[in-house]
């Protein structure tokens, strides 16, 4: 499952909630049992939760795109290295061991933190090695090699030296 199916399953959740506060409120409006202000308040929790939904998904977007567009079969040394930089940077943000913008970079399958192993002057694949998602903390070794968080942010990239 990629991360656009998982993002479309959580909004198609979330519609049906919704939907479902909707005929709730509107079967107790029509029974006399909900007053208009439990009404307009349960109206704007469905509408809030669609809305935030929405964000996450942009955030996830937002967050992943920065990282994907270092993706591909022939990046140079120095475009990896830059990944690299930029992902053990946003790591060092990070205030807890499992955090969505912890990701872990694996180089020929062995986890990597910095570009010391890179050389220059070589080309590299650039990827995520599967859609499976998982919440373990990536940068440790027993860890799942799940490439997403169940959020759908990015939790572990590949990178292979071509040969």
């Amino acid at each position: 499952m990629n991360k656009n199916s998982i993002v479309n399953i959580i909004l198609s959740i979330i519609t049906v909630i919704a939907i479902i506060i909707l005929i709730v409120l509107y079967s107790s409006i029509m029974s006399g049992a909900a007053t208009v202000a439990t009404g307009t308040a349960i109206y704007d929790s469905a509408v809030s939760t669609i809305s935030n939904a929405n964000l996450d998904v942009a955030e996830v977007e937002a967050n992943n795109i920065k990282y994907e567009s270092y993706f591909g079969t022939k990046k140079s040394a120095v475009e990896v290295k830059q990944l690299i930089s930029m992902v053990t940077s946003d790591n060092s943000l990070s205030s807890t061991s499992v955090n969505p913008s912890k990701i872990a970079i694996k180089l020929d399958g062995n986890i990597i933190t910095d570009s010391s192993s890179i050389t220059s002057g070589k080309t590299y694949s650039v990827n995520v090695a599967n859609d499976k998602a998982s919440d373990q903390d990536p940068t440790q070794n027993n860890s799942s090699d799940a490439a997403y968080y169940n959020s759908g942010f990015l939790r572990i990239i590949t990178i292979s030296e071509n040969k």
